[in-house]
């Protein structure tokens, strides 16, 4: 059972209500003395174990094997997301957001507002077509020399491609990218330039192919985030450092839906 204070704030996941006997949850985040009237930095400390708690079917993320050692944990910020990994797709989202929302200092938590736009929560549709945009609007920049924001983005391929991007695709895959133009497999750009493409040529992949990528979105969203799984979250902080997150073709992904 979820239970908020009078004030609508403390989280109490009460021992009756679950079969592990698990135990309350300590909203106290360390920062603050018990008696002080908790602010919003501490609320989302406590929507962040709800989000936890939800997606995890009653877990605890301060637990770390040993429900007793909660509370010390939570003084020392000793948390693990690890259970998120069921969910899959998601997982990597999800373990970024509730890390932002746990952060250690209360001035670096999200706003709600900011929560609300967090990519976990879109649909892979909404995940695609943002890939997608970004590669069109990045095509535009200037590369000799390169814009400031291709600069941006190209800054994190180390940890995306892993020095060849290719090498992580199907041979067939490879060789349907044809060769009017060159890829890179280094380069951040030709990577999301490739899962562009593709997109936007389904139908003209053979059924062979089709059925190693998956049904548009969902299955084809998943043939990329599961080889390149930071590639959505590092897009997403790409464009709001390059200071794009007002323009016209960007402005809904910064937005609660």
């Amino acid at each position: 059972e979820l239970l908020l204070d009078d004030d609508g704030r403390d989280l109490n996941l009460m021992e009756a209500s679950t079969h592990s006997g698990s135990g309350s949850v300590l909203v106290q985040d360390g920062t603050m003395p018990h008696h002080r009237r908790a602010t919003r930095a501490i609320d989302i400390f406590s929507l962040g174990l709800v989000f936890f708690y939800v997606l995890t079917n009653g877990s605890h993320p301060f637990d770390c094997g040993d429900r007793y050692m909660r509370e010390v944990n939570i003084r020392k910020n000793n948390y693990s997301l690890q259970l998120l990994d069921v969910l899959g797709d998601f997982a990597f989202e999800a373990k970024d957001l509730i890390m932002s929302m746990l952060n250690a200092n209360p001035k670096q938590r999200p706003t709600a507002t900011e929560i609300m736009c967090h990519p976990f929560f879109w649909s892979p549709k909404k995940r695609l077509s943002f890939l997608c945009d970004v590669s069109d609007h990045f095509e535009k920049e200037p590369r000799d020399p390169p814009s400031i924001a291709l600069q941006e983005l190209e800054r994190h391929a180390p940890e995306i491609t892993r020095g060849d991007f290719l090498r992580s695709l199907p041979r067939e895959f490879v060789d349907s990218l044809g060769k009017q133009r060159k890829y890179t497999g280094s380069r951040l750009l030709d990577l999301l330039r490739a899962l562009r493409n593709k997109r936007n040529h389904y139908e003209d992949m053979s059924d062979s192919l089709k059925r190693q990528v998956g049904p548009l979105p969902d299955g084809y969203l998943s043939f990329w985030t599961t080889r390149f799984p930071q590639l959505l979250l590092v897009c997403w902080n790409v464009v709001y450092n390059v200071q794009w997150e007002e323009t016209d073709r960007f402005r809904e992904y910064y937005e609660p839906a």
